[in-house]
């Protein structure tokens, strides 16, 4: 029997735990000029729709190019430092933001609170696609990816030197596995077959020997947005977040669906509406990915 599906996207937030709401503030206002959208606090409802008890209460801001388009970030503030990369727990890998200048945006990093860790260049195979990786203030992972015309790909050209994210990119224990998920429930499409590639970046802050290969998936969803799966570390499959709290660096990702009963059996509770950004009164709902990823589904109204 063939499950219902809903179509995926576009994205509209990435959430990242940072252990100082200002400062992570300010390094994506001043570095990469986001505006703040919206803030307030995570309540006890929001905490539960998240599965965080431990959260409620801590501070929220949202930030990005323009409140209009979506695919900005939402900071959460959680007293807790980083001592290890976030990327050994599976899910959430990376956040991909398009620019339009990314030499301009490289120079804007210097002396910045994020830190380079792939200096710009061709994403590979001859790609006029250029970009370059960087961790933010709470070690999340970023890649500013420089979109043109012409690549035979859906995606958005940036209007602004930093604009919007357009690609979630997550890594998983079993890539075909979690590729199907997406295939089965939201109509992905493939855009870039399995093949092994070098994430030297990814290996880098993950304290890896940075030659290392992955294997990489890709699938295209709605709204010129995509879902990366890249293959888990083996050294880190058993890694898992807190039980009760959003886990560090990339915690979840907000995408618009068309609708929540078509997926419902994907879903962690019922739908609750929320009046905030991003939601605007439309029913949101939780569900679990296949690495153990949260995804946040908002109906478009």
């Amino acid at each position: 029997m063939t499950p219902a599906r809903s179509s995926l996207g576009p994205i509209l937030l990435g959430t990242v735990v940072v252990p100082d709401l200002d400062a992570a503030t300010r390094a994506y206002t001043e570095s990469l000029g986001f505006t703040v959208q919206a803030e307030g606090v995570v309540d006890d409802m929001l905490a539960a729709l998240w599965r965080a008890p431990r959260a409620a209460g801590a501070r929220l801001r949202i930030v990005g190019s323009t409140a209009t388009s979506g695919g900005g970030v939402r900071l959460v503030e959680r007293d807790r430092p980083v001592t290890e990369s976030p990327l050994h727990v599976p899910g959430w890998r990376a956040l991909e933001i398009c620019v339009s200048d990314l030499q301009a945006v490289r120079a804007r990093l210097e002396g910045s609170p994020f830190t380079v860790l792939g200096e710009p260049a061709s994403i590979g195979g001859g790609s006029p696609i250029w970009a370059l990786q960087a961790t933010g203030p709470g070690r999340e992972m970023l890649y500013l990816t420089l979109t043109v015309p012409a690549t035979g790909f859906d995606l958005p050209l940036a209007e602004r030197l930093v604009d919007r994210l357009f690609i979630a990119v997550m890594s998983a224990p079993r890539l075909e596995e979690a590729a199907d998920w997406f295939v089965r429930h939201f109509a992905a499409g493939p855009v870039l077959p399995t093949e092994a590639y070098k994430l030297t970046a990814v290996s880098r802050d993950a304290g890896l020997p940075p030659e290392r290969v992955y294997a990489i998936t890709a699938l295209g969803l709605s709204g010129q947005s995509l879902v990366e799966i890249d293959a888990h570390f083996p050294e880190y499959l058993e890694a898992q977040p807190p039980a009760d709290d959003l886990r560090s660096g990339i915690a979840s990702i907000t995408w618009e669906v068309d609708s929540l009963d078509a997926v419902r059996g994907l879903l962690l509770a019922e739908p609750v509406r929320r009046a905030e950004l991003p939601y605007g009164g439309r029913r949101v709902a939780l569900a679990v990915g296949p690495a153990g990823e949260l995804h946040e589904l908002v109906e478009r109204a």
